[in-house]
């Protein structure tokens, strides 16, 4: 189903190439290579469209694969990642910069 944006929600049984526009809980997104099955909001091969994950800030997640630039709240403070990381913890890796 195109929700009225024009842009197809995402699915999970789809595979989506890098530029792929789709929407996930009303928050659109596009792909950055290839991918099928992992949520838009857990980072790797999706990023935010409208607001950059480098300005935003959300919960540090194991699971979630983050680009340099993004910010994080971990233990109640703010981390940016200074390139690519994933389950590397704030505060006790050298990719997390404590702003």
């Amino acid at each position: 189903m195109t929700p009225a944006s024009g842009l197809p929600a995402w699915d999970e049984n789809t595979v989506y190439v890098g530029g792929d526009r789709v929407l996930y809980q009303g928050v659109e997104y596009r792909a950055k290579w290839w991918t099928k099955g992992q949520r838009p909001d857990q980072g790797g091969p999706w990023e935010r469209v409208g607001d950059s994950q480098a300005n935003q800030s959300s919960e540090w997640q194991a699971t979630v694969a983050y680009s340099g630039g993004a910010e994080v709240e971990y233990n109640n403070q703010r981390y940016q990642a200074k390139w690519w990381t994933q389950g590397d913890k704030p505060g006790s890796a050298a990719v997390w910069q404590l702003l």
